[in-house]
C-alpha cells in the first residue's frame, strides 16, 4: 500500500543571511531543496502552510513540490529545524528523489492495540524504539508501522524488530533481534519499600525522571542555516 503524494507550493528566495529573519517575520521560511544531482536551490515556503504539511506528511510520505510556476517534482521533508524554546519552524530541506532509485530512511513506529497486562495487572509499556530503518523505492514509503501490543500476553514477551509486518517492496535494515516494545510488571510493595529505605549516598546527585532540564536529540537546533 502505497501513500499518495501531496502537493505543496515554494518561491524561489533570493535573500540569505541576516536577511532572512526578516522572511520569518512576514510569515515565511527559508528552506532549500537538493538531491538527485542537483545543486541546493533556495526557496521560501508559508509557515502556516508548512506547518499543517509536516503535521501530515512527517519525513516519509511523497510530496509534489511545485517551485514558482515550474513542474512539481517528488521531494521528502528531509530535516526541519527548530527555534528551541518556542518550537516554530526556522528552516527545512527538502529532498528530491529519484522514483527508480531505492533510498534509505526511517519510518516511525506506532504502538495500537491493548493487552490485559497493563488493563488489568496494571503493567507498565516499555517502548524502547520508536522508527527503524529501511531501504525501498520512494512511492512504497509509509507513513508509520504499527506495534499491535495485544499479542503480549506475559511479561516474559516483548515485540522485536522482526516481528514487523510491513508491505512488500520495504526491505527493514535494522537487526531483527532488536526489542521495540514490552510490558513490565508493576512493582510490588515490598519492592517499593525497598526503595524508601535504600540510603542516600551523601554527595549523589538525584536522578531526573522525563520531564527533567536534559533536552532530546530533536529539541537541539542545529546552527542556522541560509
Amino acid at each position: 500500500m502505497t501513500t499518495t503524494a501531496l502537493d505543496f507550493k515554494a518561491a524561489t528566495r533570493t535573500v540569505s543571511g541576516k536577511q532572512v529573519k526578516y522572511l520569518r517575520l512576514e510569515g515565511q521560511v527559508p528552506a532549500v531543496l537538493y538531491g538527485n544531482d542537483k545543486q541546493g536551490q533556495t526557496l521560501s515556503v508559508d509557515a502556516r502552510e508548512f506547518g499543517k504539511l509536516y503535521h501530515q506528511a512527517g519525513g516519509t510520505t511523497l510530496i509534489n513540490l511545485g517551485v514558482d510556476e515550474h513542474k512539481p517534482v517528488k521531494v521528502l521533508i528531509h530535516d526541519v529545524q527548530l527555534d528551541p524554546a518556542r518550537r516554530t519552524v526556522q528552516h527545512v530541506d527538502f529532498l528530491e528523489v529519484n522514483l527508480k532509485e531505492k533510498l534509505q530512511t526511517e519510518i516511525p513506529l506506532h504502538i495500537i492495540g491493548q493487552t490485559d497486562l497493563v488493563d488489568v495487572q496494571e503493567g507498565t509499556i516499555l517502548a524502547v524504539r520508536d522508527n527503524v530503518e529501511v531501504e525501498c523505492l520512494p512511492e512504497d514509503l509509509i507513513q508509520e508501522i504499527e506495534v499491535d501490543i495485544s499479542a503480549l500476553t506475559s511479561f516474559d514477551d516483548a515485540i522485536r524488530v522482526g516481528d514487523l509486518k510491513v508491505p512488500a517492496g520495504i526491505t527493514i535494515l535494522t537487526d531483527a533481534e532488536e526489542m521495540i516494545v514490552s510490558i513490565i510488571p508493576p512493582r510490588s510493595d515490598a519492592e517499593m519499600e525497598e526503595d524508601l529505605a535504600a540510603p542516600v549516598v551523601e554527595g549523589e546527585a538525584p536522578e531526573v525522571e522525563n520531564g527533567g532540564a536534559e533536552a532530546t536529540e530533536e529539541e537541539v537546533a542545529a546552527p542556522e542555516k541560509e
